[in-house]
């Protein structure tokens, strides 16, 4: 698979949130949410692999292999962030 004009395809990290008193919030309390890049067109900027926060919403869900992922726009990624990744990429296998 690759992509194309400026199109990410990645997969939403799930990650539990809760409110100071401990009460565990909804998953779109947050509007920004963390995501893994699973494939992007040839770029500088980011690469499989990579961690990264995105805006809420302005995404295409599609279904590949009977897994979720979500289709973004390269403009809507909001920050890279770099971990190590190898407790992610076994997640993803």
């Amino acid at each position: 698979m690759k992509m194309k004009n400026n199109y990410v395809l990645i997969k939403e990290i799930k990650e539990e949130q809760f409110s100071k008193g401990g009460l565990l919030l909804p998953n779109d309390w947050n509007t920004k949410r963390k995501a893994i890049v699973i494939e992007v067109e040839d770029n500088d900027q980011i690469k499989k692999g990579d961690i990264i926060l995105r805006e809420h919403g302005k995404s295409t869900e599609v279904i590949i292999d009977y897994e979720t992922y979500e289709i973004i726009q390269f403009n809507n990624i909001m920050i890279v962030i770099l971990v190590n990744l190898d407790h992610f990429q076994q997640d993803l296998n």
